[in-house]
């Protein structure tokens, strides 16, 4: 029976960032598909999404958010080798978009090539003035794959700076402080999770798991229960065990 800390639904992280830059004017009608596109992506539309896409090349050529919009459709639909290849050939042709650098990072992360995923994530940061919070988190993410903790826990940490509603970065760098047995800090973190969404599972088993540790265990029991409630059934077997 597992009934340590849950890294819940976040350890993969599978979605690319389709970052935005400035537009010259004229490009009224390519950046509506574009943003029609991304929402497509949303919503798993995946061949919707490509098809304004192309459309955008269509149009632009060289517009920079639709190829990458092209890219992260391949990569969500599994075609990571396609998908590499259009990424290589997109940063061969344009080397200072940042998108390009995320989603190749994205790509080696899925592939265990987390040295790779590093440096590419870094590429975009220097590259990038926005959305860094997802960056940070899935630099941190490879940077934990390699063992490399401390180093992880600062970007996971810079991801909530730039982000406060990063769930994900505050549930990594919570599970960090849990391993560390430094309960409070973890419990604070899961507290922020909480506060974000009410109705996370995982947040209140894990908070519950390091209430738990702390000692405190008719908090924790009342955490295991609420989670419990939410279907989460290594909370409903800690119940049995602890809050009997």
């Amino acid at each position: 029976m597992n009934t340590g800390i849950s890294p819940g639904f976040i350890i993969i992280i599978t979605c690319l960032l389709i970052i935005s830059t400035s537009h010259s004017d004229g490009q009224a009608l390519s950046d509506s598909l574009v943003r029609a596109g991304n929402r497509k992506i949303e919503v798993n539309d995946l061949e919707g999404a490509i098809r304004d896409f192309q459309i955008v090349l269509s149009l632009q050529p060289s517009d920079n958010r639709a190829r990458n919009g092209i890219i992260t459709v391949l990569y969500l639909q599994g075609d990571t080798r396609k998908a590499s290849r259009e990424v290589d050939r997109a940063i061969s042709g344009n080397p200072d978009y940042a998108g390009f650098y995320y989603s190749r990072g994205m790509i080696s992360n899925q592939r265990n090539n987390y040295r790779r995923a590093i440096e590419d994530f870094t590429k975009a940061l220097s590259l990038q003035e926005s959305n860094l919070s997802r960056i940070y988190l899935n630099r941190g993410i490879a940077k934990l794959n390699l063992d490399d903790t401390r180093s992880a826990l600062e970007d996971f940490t810079l991801a909530i700076d730039h982000n406060s509603n990063n769930i994900a970065a505050y549930n990594f760098r919570g599970m960090i402080n849990y391993r560390d047995n430094k309960f409070e800090l973890a419990i604070e973190d899961f507290d922020r999770i909480i506060t974000i969404n009410p109705d996370n599972d995982v947040a209140h088993y894990n908070r519950a798991m390091a209430l738990l540790r702390s000692g405190v265990s008719s908090t924790a029991c009342v955490n295991f229960h609420r989670s419990c409630q939410l279907g989460n059934r290594n909370a409903c077997q800690m119940i049995i065990m602890e809050c009997q």
